[in-house]
Parts: C-alpha cells; structure tokens; sequence
C-alpha cells in the first residue's frame, strides 16, 4: 500500500491526475477532511464539525484522476 497525501487552500475544488511510476495500480481509498468553512474546527461543543470521509476511487493503471475538494486535506491510499 502507498500513501500520497495533498492539502488544498483554495476556494474551489481541484481535479488532478495522479501518476504512479513503475507500476499499476489496483484500488485507492480516498479519506478527505474537509468542511463548507475553511476556518471550522472542532469544539468540545460541537466534537465532530469536521470529520474524515472515505471514498473509493476509481482507478486502473498507472494513471488515475481525483477531485480534491476546497479547503481539504486527503490522504489517498493506493493498492498497487
């Protein structure tokens, strides 16, 4: 399993194409941290104002395409 992690600061989500050298790859689970306000956080009144969300990603081969969302951080977990 490889892990490439990406932090986005912008106000608009961001496609990007992801290439692997070498080899092929199999599966990739996103896990995103994002919110609708860059400056949310939690609380101990609100605990899960922002919390992760998996997805899985669509990929096969060495090349695959992801939307990063606004103002996210995400960690996409690669099968190779």
């Amino acid at each position: 399993m490889r892990t490439v992690s990406r932090r986005t600061f912008v106000g608009t989500a961001i496609a990007r194409s992801v290439a692997v050298r070498g080899g092929a790859v199999r599966s990739v689970r996103a896990t995103t941290l994002t919110s609708r306000d860059v400056h949310d956080h939690d609380t101990f009144e609100a605990p899960r104002a922002v919390v992760p969300a998996e997805s899985d990603v669509a990929a096969g081969g060495a090349v695959f395409a992801h939307r990063f969302p606004a103002a996210s951080v995400t960690k996409l977990g690669m099968g190779l």
